[in-house]
This record gives C-alpha cells, structure tokens and sequence, in this order.
C-alpha cells in the first residue's frame, strides 16, 4: 500500500487527500453548527410574546396561519404553513462517472406565518431559518413529479428507504422529499425580535423574492401571494421574528428539550465521525512523504 501511494501520480494523491480532509472539514463545520444552537438554545430564556423585548429571543407556542390562509405543499398538495421540497434524478453526469442523485429542482417556501402563544403572537419570517419539522415525507417514483400525492411520513431521522437501497430502476428513477409545518404544529421558536413601527411593511422584500424567481423556470408559488402573505401578516400585528445577525435562527416542531438534546449529541457525534476521514488524509500524507 506504501508503495502505491509514494508511485501514485502527485495530482490524484492530492486529490484523494483533499477529498478525506474535505470529509472532515465539513464534519467539523456540522459539529461547530450544532454546538452554536445548542448553546444559544440553553443561553437563552424563554420569553412571552407580549413581554418581550427587541432582541434575541426564545418562544414556545404554535404555528397558526394568517387570516385561515395556507400555501399548498407543491408535491403533495397538503395545506401547510411552510414546506421545504426537492427532486432529484438518478443518473450519471458523464459516460465515466457513476451514477448518483442529481437536483432536478429545489423550493422552500417563504411565506411567513403567525407565532401565537399564551400571551399574544408575531409574524415568522422563516427565511434563512433552520427548520426542523417532525413531518417528512420521502419517495420514490418513474416521473419528475410524483403520481403517488399520499406517501408514507417519516420522522426526521428515519430512513425513507429501508435496509436495502436500489435505484435506477423504472420506479426509482426519481426521489421526492417535501417537509411540512402544519396550522396548529407546537413551534420551538429563536431568533430576533422586533417591533416594527406603522408603516414599516417590507415591501422590498417581495420585490426581491419576484426577482430571485424570475429565473428559477415555472414557479411552484407565486411571488405575488409571498407579497399578499407579508401584507396581510403585518397588518395583523408589527412583531415579527426573523432572522438574526451571527446567531442562529431556529424554528422547529421539535419540543426544545428534545432538540436541545438531538444538537448536543450531534455536535458531538460529528466530531468523532470527522476524525476517521482526517486520520485517512493523514495516514495519507505520511505514508507519501515520510
């Protein structure tokens, strides 16, 4: 094995080493993100609506829609509050490469929604949030959009396919994934807080999100409802959550102790994973130069 190495061509071995350092590199960023949510979740008090201030906050209440009003989740068609959905293909990127999945389109949905508890509510802008639903759903199928509108649910860190994985095959041609917040989910909310004066309506922010679409090709929302959900939302109440400026911004299904738990566990199971990858690379080097 020493000698493969030391006679392998100078390019690939960088390659190879590059490729287990990258492995452990954004294992440890994984680690690092987990450990920051974790510490700012057990940092941050949990306030009420009403009494809190402007800043960086902790809530625990629900999701409710503004004024009745749902999106459509794009895959399924279920009446949500927010969605994050995906296809990908399996295929091959050239006649020398193995197959693997590839992103055929992407959408999270950036309409907000109301945050209500005990005291009163706020509107939630969910963009650039780490959202965490305990309702997912992932499948497969032979077309780009799904025949199959009702497939099973699964927990966040259950497995969609099983002990055995084959792909490729006429009915697993494509993979769908579509996560939901439903009116009436328990919300785990943090982020910053703010009151925002009369008038103060984000009306850029809509026009941002038109622009940001224009090239996305056929929309599975449009832009012009994200505008109409911002209007009505703050016409309802000037308090909003969005996200905030070095901190995390965390909205989740998941009741607090249990995601205080699943971030703490995590940060530290990702770094013992990175040190394989980063022990490789090393191996690696010495093997080459010693």
């Amino acid at each position: 094995m020493s000698t493969f190495i030391q006679d392998l061509p100078l390019t690939p071995f960088l390659v190879i080493v590059g490729v287990f350092a990258g492995m452990a590199a954004l294992l440890a960023f994984a680690a690092s993100h987990s450990r920051k949510i974790a510490a700012a979740i057990k940092a941050t008090p949990t306030s009420n609506v009403n009494f809190a201030t402007d800043g960086y906050v902790e809530f625990e209440g629900t999701a409710q829609p503004i004024d009745g009003t749902t999106l459509a989740a794009p895959l399924t068609g279920v009446a949500c509050l927010w969605y994050h959905a995906k296809i990908e293909e399996w295929k091959r990127k050239t006649a020398k490469s193995g197959a693997a999945w590839h992103t055929v389109r992407i959408r999270t949905s950036s309409e907000p929604f109301i945050f209500r508890d005990s005291s009163g509510e706020c509107v939630v802008f969910p963009d650039g949030g780490d959202v965490i639903c305990m309702d997912r759903s992932v499948w497969f199928g032979p077309t780009p959009i799904p025949d199959d509108k009702n497939p099973p649910r699964k927990g966040p860190h259950e497995s969609p396919e099983g002990t055995v994985a084959v792909y490729g095959g006429t009915d697993k041609k494509y993979r769908y994934t579509e996560e939901r917040i439903y009116a009436g989910n328990p919300l785990y909310a943090l982020g910053q807080f703010s009151t925002g004066a009369a008038g103060d309506d984000d009306e850029d922010e809509p026009d941002r999100a038109e622009a940001e679409d224009a090239g996305a090709g056929p929309a599975w929302d449009s832009p012009s409802r994200l505008a109409d959900f911002r209007r009505r939302a703050l016409a309802k109440t000037k308090r909003r959550l969005t996200q905030p400026m070095g901190k995390p911004y965390v909205l989740s299904t998941t009741p607090q102790a249990k995601l205080l738990e699943v971030h703490s566990k995590g940060s530290r199971g990702a770094l013992l994973v990175a040190i394989v990858p980063l022990a490789i690379a090393i191996a690696l080097l010495w093997m080459r130069f010693s």
